[in-house]
């Protein structure tokens, strides 16, 4: 999904049934061909926001993300972040699962 910073607009990109889990080399080629088709209609793609998942995991990890949260596609900076509302929705999760207590 494209999604605008500072105006309401969004767009699906694509929509797939998987039998499987995606492989991080199809998500690699998903996620250059989405950049390549938003450049070309003329916007400006500043960031990709996912959750945890394994594969979206792995695809971090294939694309050398590390302490620099970004990687260059055709020489601009593109920010690879997981969604942190998602993170803190895991967290509060794992609290009650293992009944966190506050001394």
């Amino acid at each position: 999904m494209a999604k605008r910073i500072r105006t309401p607009w969004k767009q699906p990109l694509r929509y797939f049934f998987a039998h499987k889990g995606t492989t991080t080399i199809v998500l690699r080629d998903l996620l250059y061909r989405c950049y390549s088709v938003l450049v070309d209609v003329g916007l400006e793609p500043v960031a990709v926001v996912c959750d945890q998942g394994s594969q979206n995991v792995s695809l971090f990890s294939r694309l050398l993300i590390s302490e620099k949260p970004y990687i260059y596609v055709n020489g601009k900076p593109l920010s690879l972040l997981f969604d942190a509302l998602h993170l803190l929705k895991c967290l509060r999760n794992m609290l009650f699962k293992y009944d966190f207590k506050v001394l």
